[in-house]
């Protein structure tokens, strides 16, 4: 019976749009078969994702802790109710992951996360950050230098965020990090199409950041359509 039960559960949390099975519905409850106490037992505090959705869209999270406690949350109930080596199991934690990953990503610099995510334009990357990044030239092993904004300065590397088409991530040692202000000719790097492109990037991040220099209200809201973006 208790099996039947657990069945049952996958599909109703699946088919109710609760999350895609993240968390326990209250649809749930009247599909438990002859033992509807089974989620209420179970389960201490309800969560699923069209809440979790809910509560960012009314501003109701004051900080990342508590949107991660709630995606935590849907781990520990789907564990409990559905078993922890369940498949649905597995996606709820990758979507803890990914939780992590983004509120991370958040803290990191909140301009970034928002010009990559929520604007469907080629030139979010060039767009000026509320603090500004440091612009350095940054080498990675095997690769030559290449301009690239500092995300996080450590006490003896730098995350960096390469320009260009791929904007890769990497931590380069302090010592293989140039000014941006350097003698190019002295880093010897190689004119290719990706580092031309890659150039071209950055000297559009300037121009936006000496628009901005020039208007403090365009800061972190230039628009691409901006005048300085067809200069």
């Amino acid at each position: 019976n208790n099996n039947n039960n657990t069945n049952n559960g996958n599909s109703s949390s699946s088919s109710s749009g609760g999350g895609g099975g993240c968390g326990i519905s209250t649809s749930l409850h009247s599909n438990c078969g002859s033992e509807p106490w089974r989620a209420q037992l179970l389960l201490h505090h309800h969560m699923d994702v069209p809440t979790m959705e809910r509560k960012t869209h009314d501003n109701r999270y004051r900080t990342a802790v508590d949107l991660e406690i709630d995606a935590m949350t849907i781990v520990h109930n789907v564990c409990i109710y559905h078993g922890s080596s369940t498949t649905l199991a597995e996606s709820c934690r990758q979507f803890l992951r990914e939780c992590q990953h983004c509120l991370l990503e958040l803290q990191l610099c909140a301009d970034c996360y928002k010009w990559q995510h929520c604007r469907e334009d080629a030139l979010w990357f060039c767009m000026p950050c509320s603090p500004r990044h440091r612009l350095v030239y940054a080498k990675q092993k095997g690769f030559p230098y290449w301009p690239a904004k500092v995300i996080r300065e450590g006490s003896s590397t730098c995350d960096v965020r390469f320009f260009g088409s791929q904007h890769q991530r990497a931590n380069i040692d302090n010592g293989h990090i140039k000014s941006i202000t350097v003698n190019v000719h002295s880093l010897q790097i190689k004119k290719t199409s990706a580092y031309t492109k890659a150039l071209e990037e950055l000297k559009q991040h300037q121009v936006f950041l000496n628009e901005a220099d020039k208007d403090p209200a365009l800061n972190s809201a230039l628009p691409a359509s901006s005048p300085a973006a067809t200069q």
